[in-house]
């Protein structure tokens, strides 16, 4: 295109065109994109008041008002997606001026049908991705290009979805333009099967993922059908709603159609299931009393709302259900591996939730169920790594005979991440490795400090030479008990383990390992004592600066009871 003419479509400037010898030849004026005239001047308009040189230069060219660009474009798409509300009414004014004062094309008088037939030609006109002007305009959001569009094509046209599944109603909601969710809404009396998106979703589902009350309850007032309608995962809105804790969406949800409780996704999964997945009890709490019975269903693993609560290590989702008798055949539900919750809840190494399962309503939760390797939530406590010990500890208070049946005779195989969803193997080698070098380094450094005493040894002639110069002083007493105490549990600490590698079966090796670490743990204790007081002997004339090292030394314990505690709970 002549860069002068491009110039004067741009801005409107009529004159430059009308100079052309012949006005046949302004449908040819192109750009590399196919854009014409028409589509420039229209880009290029900032407001909706340049209409003159519209009118104008499809006076000297109809054929510009369909002529498509390189992406299928027409004018009356552009005009919608930049939000020229009175360009759209004049183009379509230009393809039937006798229907223009109707209500709508469909209304008009029948002398204009071959103008309403143009009309609905361009209004109906789609893209290269068969998008119409009402994708256009719904997607950016300009509502009054919207009322123009609906205003003059009520037939239902206004649903048809483009190349990615998505109607015009579909995108308002997914994009939350709520005021034209309601315009198209209240332009319908009922919503066609056509109302959807991408992924199989319709229209409820993209305002359930908004958490948009109003929009949820727009859309169930003209179909109440969508509470059924699933995407291609299987989620119904209700689904949804339990995934992103919409309590408010799902109580309505429910209340107009509480089957939806009961439908699974394709994975099995109620909302029930999804909501206890992620602890959100307040949710489960909407949906049990609603459909209290919908607890009983499971998913294609078997497991039920207690296996995901405990998954979950939320107390708050377990208590909902250890709250409420009528649910107690939950406890001892058991999936297709024969895993109750209390085995899950032990295999995650989830300490609360394990103390809540043993703790409430004890009578009814079968502390030594089996699952199908014969193994019960000791034996899951054993071969896993994370809080074994704490694990195995409260579970052998409540009465659960460690070892179960499989005792001293599991196999190498056994020993095996539990869940193929978490690998949480426990390698004993490499745990006692690290605990069995702490030790020794411990038991060498206390000692060496046994002869290295603070404050040194009397040098002078006499009975007392070579005894300690401060062998009367409290701290120093107390630094050599401590001493000795680190060194011996250190000492103790590196035989057991050293007896253990000469034993078979990996229960007793754990069992061997689990006494090395607490005694390790506790030389490294007593080792920070003996520093703390050795160093206050030596320091004593310096009353401050002996108090700021004790502080200090002692702080160690802050931190230890610190993640003792978030560990070991």
């Amino acid at each position: 295109m002549n860069p002068d003419l491009y110039r004067a479509a741009k801005n409107g400037e009529i004159e430059a065109f009308k100079r052309t010898k012949s006005e046949l030849e302004l449908h040819k004026l192109l750009t590399p994109d196919n854009n014409t005239v028409l589509h420039i001047h229209i880009t290029s308009l900032r407001t909706d008041s340049e209409t003159p040189f519209v009118e104008e230069i499809l006076n000297l060219c109809p054929a510009l008002l369909l002529q498509p660009n390189a992406v299928g474009d027409i004018p009356l798409h552009v005009a919608a997606r930049y939000g020229h509300d009175r360009l759209v009414r004049i183009l379509i004014e230009r393809a039937a001026p006798k229907a223009d004062h109707c209500e709508d094309i469909e209304s008009a008088d029948k002398s204009s049908d071959s103008d309403i037939k143009a009309a609905k030609e361009m209004l109906r006109t789609r893209n290269s991705v068969k998008d119409t002007a009402l994708h256009e305009a719904v997607r950016f959001g300009h509502i009054e290009v919207v009322k123009v569009l609906v205003e003059k094509d009520q037939c239902g046209y206004q649903y048809s979805a483009n190349d990615d599944g998505e109607t015009p109603l579909y995108i308002a909601a997914e994009r939350r333009h709520r005021e034209i969710v309601g315009l198209i809404l209240d332009k319908c009396t009922s919503l066609p099967p056509e109302t959807g998106g991408p992924c199989g979703r319709t229209v409820l589902h993209a305002a359930v993922l908004w958490n948009d009350y109003v929009m949820t309850r727009k859309v169930l007032e003209k179909a109440r059908h969508l509470t059924k309608r699933a995407d291609d995962r299987g989620w119904v809105p209700l689904h949804f709603a339990a995934h992103n804790n919409c309590v408010t969406i799902a109580k309505y949800l429910l209340k107009c159609d509480r089957d939806a409780a009961y439908i699974k996704n394709k994975k099995g999964r109620t909302a029930l299931h999804l909501a206890a997945s992620f602890g959100y009890h307040k949710m489960m709490t909407e949906i049990l009393s609603s459909c209290p019975d919908c607890s009983e269903l499971v998913d294609d693993r078997r497991w039920n709302a207690l296996h995901f609560a405990v998954k979950a290590d939320s107390i708050p989702a377990v208590n909902v259900i250890l709250n409420d008798s009528s649910l107690s055949n939950l406890l001892n539900g058991k999936d297709i591996e024969g895993n109750t919750p209390l085995h899950i809840a032990t295999a995650l190494g989830h300490k609360k939730t394990q103390k809540t399962l043993l703790t409430s309503l004890s009578r009814r939760v079968d502390k030594m169920a089996f699952n199908n390797k014969n193994q019960n939530a000791f034996d899951i406590a054993m071969i896993t790594v994370k809080n074994g010990a704490s694990l195995m500890a409260r579970l052998n208070v409540e009465g659960v005979l460690a070892g179960g049946r499989i005792g001293i005779y599991v196999e190498e195989e056994d020993v095996q991440n539990f869940n193929n969803e978490r690998n949480r193997g426990f390698d004993l080698e490499k745990v006692q490795e690290s605990t069995l070098v702490v030790a020794t380094l411990i038991a060498t450094m206390t000692f060496a400090a046994g002869f290295t005493l603070p404050g040194g040894y009397v040098s002078n002639d006499g009975p007392l030479q070579g005894s300690a110069i401060l062998s009367r002083n409290a701290a120093f007493q107390a630094f050599m008990v401590t001493d000795t105490l680190a060194m011996v549990l250190s000492s103790v600490s590196v035989l057991i383990q050293l007896f253990s590698i000469s034993r078979q079966g990996q229960i007793i090796k754990a069992k061997h390992l689990t006494k090395a670490y607490y005694l390790t743990m506790s030389s490294m204790g007593a080792m920070v004592i003996a520093f703390v007081t050795g160093t206050y002997a030596v320091l004593a004339p310096s009353v401050a600066l002996a108090v700021a090292t004790c502080v200090i030394g002692l702080s160690f314990f802050v931190f230890f009871y610190m993640f003792f505690k978030k560990t070991f709970g």
